[in-house]
């Protein structure tokens, strides 16, 4: 049994440490996507094209594919391609933190069978011409309490949390012409044991 223990505790580690050096590179090529002068070092690798959106939303499931594989977790992309193109902006942070957060959700859940689950990013055109962001997962749900307070600085529900990337979520968010953030279970699961949540962003057409 100690043995089990230390190996699961190594994996563990292991899938940490991946993790971390994962979003580290992400960081790096997230801000070489918004373009940042002087962010890698190389002023070539701010010359390029801007990255389109589909792209970052692709890399940003890859990113995460680790964590989620270790908590028996699939992440699907659906980009429709009239979005997909779009330049990302400052999106990449955002589209990452949503599906970490989905995968967490997911692995939170208690049960005495191993839980498995799913994430769903879903990117479309808005009636309006704009975007419609979702990141839809089968965890259990969002706290219960009111939906503006989930973006709020500090507040968080993990027990290590530090209350923060919904925060930056929304501050991206409110810098994009007719941005708007929420974060709410999934009305298809009403009264279900894993309610899952939805988080959804949209922009006006200016933004693209």
């Amino acid at each position: 049994m100690l043995d089990t223990d230390a190996a699961e505790g190594a994996a563990r580690d292991q899938v940490a440490t991946a993790r971390g050096a994962l979003e580290r590179m992400s960081g790096l090529l997230g801000s070489a996507m918004f373009q940042t002068p002087g962010a890698i070092g190389s002023p070539e690798m701010n010359a390029g094209r801007a990255i389109a959106l589909g792209e970052a939303i692709e890399h940003a499931a890859e990113v995460m594919r680790p964590l989620a594989s270790a908590s028996r977790v699939e992440i699907i992309t659906t980009l429709d391609p009239r979005v997909a193109a779009r330049p990302c902006g400052t999106l990449y942070p955002l589209i990452l933190n949503a599906i970490r957060n989905a995968v967490e959700s997911i692995a939170s859940v208690r049960s005495p069978e191993p839980i498995s689950g799913l994430v769903a990013v879903v990117l479309t055109e808005g009636d309006d011409g704009g975007l419609v962001l979702r990141v839809l997962d089968d965890g259990v749900g969002p706290p219960a309490i009111d939906e503006q307070r989930l973006f709020e600085h500090g507040v968080t529900s993990k027990p290590q949390g530090q209350g923060i990337g919904l925060a930056v979520c929304r501050t991206i968010v409110s810098d994009l012409p007719g941005g708007t953030i929420t974060l709410h279970p999934r009305p298809e699961r009403r009264g279900e044991a894993r309610p899952g949540a939805v988080l959804e962003v949209r922009t006006g057409p200016e933004a693209a």
